[in-house]
């Protein structure tokens, strides 16, 4: 099959004694790929193969059980302040006023207890479609029209707004008018139609620019502390 790479991870399944094979090829003048997959049929068994796939498997999930340094949790964790932490890690990785998230994109069913740990491949795994990160700088009726897609039947998720009284603040400060606001999002929203027209988007050129990797980024740093009173 083939699919858009720019939605992570593809996902490929395997069969007993079947091998999948994986190949990748960058889209000319884009950062998006394209994935294909081949199951290959395997009649006999090569001990050396399994051999080699076994020490594989064994170095995989060792790093995928690691505890992340940063990643101790001082309180539990629900599916919706897990997102909350993951917003609030891709705005800090973009140093954004302000961050647009799906929810969708992630676990709605992530818990995590208090005193946990997390794991790598836990906080891995709970970022369920990764996509590359992309910014602009917006005015604020651009943001006015935004707010209308933060409740319906697929709300959005706006990170970096509060209210203080009656006003509301932008990135802890009052807004200005004809001022211009940085927002971080994900390229799969940015072409999806969803958001307000007249804005370019361009990729954030950053390390670990996607939603995936800035959660990541953040859990990993030794610090102390519950991860998110440190953003």
């Amino acid at each position: 099959f083939i699919r858009p790479l720019d939605v992570q991870p593809a996902v490929v399944g395997a069969r007993a004694g079947v091998l999948t094979g994986l190949r990748v090829t960058k889209l000319a003048e884009q950062r998006d790929a394209d994935v294909f997959a081949r199951s290959v049929r395997l009649h006999d068994w090569d001990a050396a193969l399994a051999a080699q796939l076994g020490q594989l498997a064994a170095a995989y999930c060792a790093e995928q059980t690691a505890p992340l340094a940063g990643g101790e949790l001082q309180a539990s964790l629900s599916s919706g302040a897990f997102l909350q932490l993951a917003a609030a890690a891709v705005r800090e990785l973009a140093d954004a006023d302000l961050a647009l998230i799906d929810p969708l994109a992630f676990d709605q069913h992530f818990d995590a207890a208090e005193g946990q740990r997390l794991q790598r491949g836990q906080a891995a795994r709970a970022v369920v479609l990764d996509a590359p990160l992309v910014w602009a700088n917006v005015p604020l009726d651009w943001l006015g029209n935004v707010e209308k897609l933060l409740e319906g039947s697929r709300p959005l998720l706006l990170i970096g707004t509060a209210k203080d009284g009656k006003d509301a603040l932008i990135a802890g400060r009052l807004p200005v008018s004809g001022a211009r606001y940085r927002i971080v999002t994900t390229s799969v929203l940015a072409r999806s139609g969803r958001l307000p027209g007249g804005v370019s988007f361009t990729p954030l050129e950053r390390p670990n620019a996607s939603l995936r990797g800035a959660l990541l980024a953040h859990l990993e740093m030794r610090e102390a502390g519950d991860p998110r009173t440190r953003l």
